[in-house]
């Protein structure tokens, strides 16, 4: 005599679909049960009626808390999102969205995917995570933040440069063509030697810590087709990506040893795609 409760494990590896009970009655040969043998039968008849269910027991939703940003808080620039889950039976995954646009999904611990804040508006915004367990049922939890990434730099505090300008002072500069490495003191002045452009879409990240990473690593593929710009700066220059074996995106301080041997008091970073401009 066993019982089976709804939703434990039988002997092939299922969950049991609903209570099961044994009792030791063989049919296949006369018998007459004993007043003790009766008396089992009865509680178990009694017994089955009150507590065998007919269903397995109802499993617990998942439970999901974020943990950044947390409520209030202020972000920018690129950020992980970030959320702990919890299941009796097991989650599957967390999924993330901001102002119900969906982010991205995580399947392992700790639940986490990068958020470019610089894609809305500064402001107070909303993120969801979202737990889904091997059941398919889903927790969720909500935290309102703030997005201040502010205005971008205005009154030439810093160059994007295209072209060869006139006359450039002493600001922050962000170079954009490899063919002006050289003018800046970047690089040599041998063009297809100490810089240039080569066919390509990807990037090998140098310094994954570095904020122009954005917390890539590894191998990333930054357009589709085109060619990327690459230099040989002063070893001074801080690489943070390379298209090959050649420094891609770099940038060197306020100060630091150019290639002309000469000193810049901005900062000047390098960016590798190479296109035309109108």
């Amino acid at each position: 005599m066993f019982t089976v409760e709804p939703g434990d494990t039988l002997a092939n590896g299922a969950p049991a679909p609903a209570c099961r009970v044994t009792f030791p009655v063989f049919g296949n040969a006369p018998a007459t049960f004993t007043a003790d043998g009766w008396a089992m039968f009865d509680a178990t008849a009694v017994w089955t009626a009150a507590n065998c269910t007919s269903g397995p027991p109802a499993d617990t939703p998942p439970e999901v808390v974020i943990t950044f940003p947390s409520a209030g808080s202020s972000v920018s620039d690129t950020v992980a999102l970030t959320a702990t889950a919890t299941d009796d039976t097991g989650v599957t995954q967390v999924s993330f969205a901001v102002d119900d646009a969906a982010v991205g999904t995580d399947d392992s611990t700790p639940y986490s995917v990068l958020w470019n804040s610089g894609g809305v508006a500064d402001g107070t915004h909303t993120v969801t995570a979202t737990a889904t367990d091997n059941v398919g049922q889903s927790g969720t939890d909500t935290v309102t933040f703030t997005v201040a990434n502010g205005p971008p730099p205005t009154g030439g505090e810093v160059l994007l440069v295209v072209a060869n300008p006139a006359a450039l002072t002493a600001v922050p500069v962000w170079v954009a063509k490899p063919y002006l490495f050289d003018d800046f003191g970047l690089t040599g002045r041998v063009a297809g030697t100490d810089y240039g452009d080569k066919a390509g879409s990807a990037l090998t990240i140098s310094d994954p810590g570095h904020p122009l990473a954005a917390g890539r690593n590894g191998t990333v593929t930054i357009q589709s087709g085109g060619r990327v710009s690459y230099g040989r700066p002063a070893a001074s220059a801080a690489i943070v990506a390379r298209a090959g074996t050649d420094a891609s995106m770099f940038t060197i301080a306020p100060g630091d040893a150019l290639a002309r041997f000469s000193t810049r008091s901005p900062p000047m970073p390098s960016w590798p795609r190479r296109r035309s401009w109108s």
